[in-house]
């Protein structure tokens, strides 16, 4: 709540504190943090073809931003292995 704008003034609370204005275009790319989130298979990634009736993606959970890429790079826990990995 801290970062998102008052629709009447236009600013949010934590504009008000620190007397800069932002943009707030970093609210378009914010996620609620362990929503799922649906990931291509790795063979369909790297542009190979699958059968017919077999998945195409699998269910995992978003944990966040990656630090390490690029800042559009979501961290995905795959819900099987509990392993986190990026998702280019």
């Amino acid at each position: 709540h801290n970062r998102r704008p008052n629709k009447y003034t236009g600013l949010s609370p934590l504009e008000l504190a620190s007397q800069n204005k932002s943009d707030h275009r970093d609210l378009l790319r914010s996620r609620v943090w362990g929503c799922p989130v649906f990931v291509l298979d790795a063979s369909l990634q790297d542009g190979h073809k699958i059968p017919k009736w077999k998945r195409r993606a699998r269910l995992g959970q978003f944990v966040g931003f990656s630090r390490e890429h690029s800042t559009l790079v979501p961290l995905v826990r795959n819900l099987r292995t509990g392993f986190v990995s990026p998702q280019y």
